[in-house]
């Protein structure tokens, strides 16, 4: 109510001053309209900044097995794994594939990337992309109890600053934050165990667009 008093008193005000009243009225309609696109675009970022994609790969690459489940209590900090989330309903696991890393606590955090573009090519011409743990993923965590973990997977290992070493969360850059490097082909493949020979799982990725940094 203070501001709409405000702006009735410069109404007033420039009322007598036809002029100045029609400045008025255009600032205003500007100051509004920066105001609502802007609502407008932070509103649909965040609809859509995350999500995830189940690989569909064309060229129907070889089917993987899986070996013997990995047993939970020997995982390490910062080891990457292939695993499944059991079901919340009962202690059956689904059918999705995810790709996690062991946080200091213990428990598997999902890996997440901002695109599905290669971040380099390595020395024998296969395509890297890069993950992150996204901190809303990273506590508590996932426990034995929540998951089934297939695999340990081979990964290059890297760094960046959190936000880029810019923003309120890290100002001066001392934060930082581990990147995980995989192999194109250990996403794009097609994985099946003895439950599920005639059925084979692909990876599901979470992408999140806020996680790239553009500067």
């Amino acid at each position: 109510m203070l501001r709409l008093s405000y702006i009735f008193q410069f109404f007033i005000l420039y009322s007598a001053k036809p002029r100045a009243m029609i400045n008025f009225i255009y600032i205003l309609i500007s100051v509004l309209q920066i105001y609502y696109i802007s609502a407008f675009q932070t509103l649909i970022s965040y609809r859509r900044n995350r999500y995830t994609y189940l690989q569909q790969s064309s060229e129907s690459p070889q089917t993987i097995q899986l070996p013997t489940d990995v047993d939970f209590n020997s995982l390490m900090i910062m080891d990457v794994v292939l695993f499944q989330r059991n079901d919340d309903d009962n202690s059956d696991t689904n059918s999705k594939l995810e790709l996690g890393a062991v946080q200091d606590n213990g428990n598997v955090a999902p890996l997440s990337t901002w695109t599905l573009e290669a971040s380099y090519t390595s020395s024998s011409g296969d395509d890297i992309l890069e993950f992150v743990v996204d901190e809303e993923d990273t506590y508590p965590g996932l426990s034995a109890n929540e998951v089934i973990i297939h695999k340990r997977i081979d990964v290059d290992y890297g760094s960046r600053q959190v936000g880029g070493g810019k923003g309120p969360g890290n100002p001066h850059g001392e934060e930082s934050e581990l990147t995980y490097f995989i192999d194109r082909g250990v996403i794009e493949g097609k994985y099946c165990n003895a439950e599920s020979v005639d059925d084979p799982m692909t990876i599901e990725i979470v992408i999140n667009t806020d996680l790239e940094h553009v500067w």
